[in-house]
């Protein structure tokens, strides 16, 4: 059973204690010259955007803001093709 916070490696589940949760009212996804932003709300695990995008390389930005507008760091992001 996979609760929040487990992470991946080569087929095995490592179980990561409960952390403290980011601050954040809005997520924010820059790439390729674009802006996307998201709400997020007091309860969200995950923001997720959903895009159509051409192949190839691409510089990626990606960032919460807090309610005071100050920036907080998305410490990864997942790619995936549909």
């Amino acid at each position: 059973m996979q609760s929040q916070g487990d992470i991946h490696l080569s087929g095995k589940t490592v179980f990561l204690p409960q952390g403290k949760s980011i601050p954040a009212t809005k997520a924010v996804l820059k790439i390729r010259g674009k802006t996307y932003e998201k709400p997020v709300t007091a309860s969200a695990t995950q923001v997720r955007f959903n895009l159509n995008l051409t192949f190839g390389d691409a510089d990626v930005e990606a960032y919460f803001l807090d309610a005071a507008g100050k920036e907080l760091p998305a410490y990864y992001v997942y790619v995936y093709e549909e």
